[in-house]
């Protein structure tokens, strides 16, 4: 199904996102997510149509100066291509016990191929290849990589291509047998010859064969993906400060330059996606429940500003919403959100700081006057 979906097109519509990152998420794929001088790679663990969900290997200074407010990529790889697109981070989150890293699904994806096909050079143990030539001569050699349209094959060393009547264009037959259970017996066009090694282009591959080779290939793919992602979980962790030591280091990294971070607390997904177009022109927009735990790690990212969701009138909502707002870290500003809230509302949360700067009400103002409103509040009381 995947490889008729994707395997002539170049870019993804919303759709056909949707059915690969559902694909991914079954086959616990890895993921890159990529900045200019960072790589994070790991499991994607969970998706619902506009987030997807990475297991968290991270250290926090990793992920508050290396990801948040930077603009990223991600990379999935998926049978034998690899899909990106643009992602920003926008929160924290939990799933199966494991705490993840929270990404926007990208608009669009494009394939990321600089092949035809992909090419496996990592083998358990090094299948052989014998061909036969125009001159009926029986020649071996070694499979160097292969994929679903060539191979590359290095001659045995007691052989050179001249006097073993190879060239350029030259159709030969070639037996490779890459398992017990896997077979290779085609012809194939010289495309290249460099020294002792041959470039083939395969002609035609049974159609039995052929499916045991996607599959061969694809579970190879799969395993270089695993060590690649291992690999870079143990270059980060030796560049990690001792943990036994003062994090010195880790402290001193320069923070990111660009947009200020809003953090949005609050369970309505309708008044976040109103809240995040209007402010995702000039801030980097993260989302979080209105849980206190869920507060808590979020506010370890350091946000610029801090709107918290009034979803009750209630007295004793408001006195609680009071406490959870003194979790306010220093330096960061406080503003309060929700809808038809009155002057009530106001009045409880005046001792806070005015009411009618610090609290939106998102029934009153279009997307251009609710950013202006918060803008000139967060300009006004941002520390400079």
């Amino acid at each position: 199904m995947l490889r008729g979906l994707f395997g002539k097109q170049k870019t993804l519509n919303p759709a056909e996102i949707e059915t690969l990152l559902k694909m991914v998420v079954v086959d616990r794929e890895t993921a890159f997510i990529t900045t200019s001088t960072f790589k994070f790679v790991s499991d994607v663990l969970d998706y619902d149509k506009r987030i997807f969900q990475l297991k968290n290997t991270l250290t926090r200074d990793e992920v508050l100066y290396q990801l948040r407010g930077k603009d990223l990529e991600v990379y999935f790889p998926y049978e034998l291509t690899l899909y990106k697109g643009a992602t920003s981070l926008v929160g924290l989150g939990m799933t199966r016990g494991m705490q993840t890293l929270k990404f926007q699904v990208p608009e669009t994806m494009v394939q990321d191929e600089h092949r035809a096909a992909y090419r496996v050079s990592n083998f358990p143990a090094k299948p052989t290849v014998t061909f036969t030539t125009n001159s009926y001569d029986i020649l071996k050699g070694t499979l160097m990589d292969i994929s679903m349209t060539g191979a590359g094959v290095r001659l045995d060393p007691r052989w050179t291509m001249t006097n073993a009547n190879l060239k350029k264009g030259l159709v030969i037959l070639v037996d490779i047998r890459l398992s017990e259970e896997l077979r290779l017996s085609t012809s194939a066009e010289i495309r290249y010859i460099a020294n002792t090694k041959m470039g083939l282009k395969f002609q035609e591959i049974p159609k039995n064969a052929r499916e045991l080779l996607y599959k061969f290939i694809v579970k190879q793919r799969r395993v270089e993906y695993r060590n690649l992602a291992e690999s870079q979980r143990k270059v980060m962790a030796l560049n990690r400060p001792d943990s036994s030591q003062p994090e010195t280091k880790a402290l001193n990294i320069e923070k990111p330059t660009g947009k200020p971070t809003a953090l949005v607390s609050g369970d309505n997904s309708d008044y976040f996606e109103a809240l995040n177009s209007a402010l995702n022109r000039k801030f980097h927009v993260l989302q979080c429940s209105s849980s206190v735990t869920d507060l808590r790690n979020h506010l370890e990212l350091k946000p610029n500003l801090l709107l918290l969701e009034v979803a009750s009138k209630s007295l004793e909502y408001l006195s609680q919403l009071k406490k959870l707002s003194s979790l306010t870290p220093s330096g960061c500003v406080l503003m309060f959100y929700g809808r038809d809230l009155g002057e009530e509302v106001g009045e409880r949360l005046r001792d806070l700081g005015p009411p009618e700067d610090m609290i939106v009400d998102l029934k009153q103002l279009k997307m251009l006057m609710l950013f202006k409103k918060i803008q000139h509040y967060y300009e006004k009381k941002a520390p400079n």
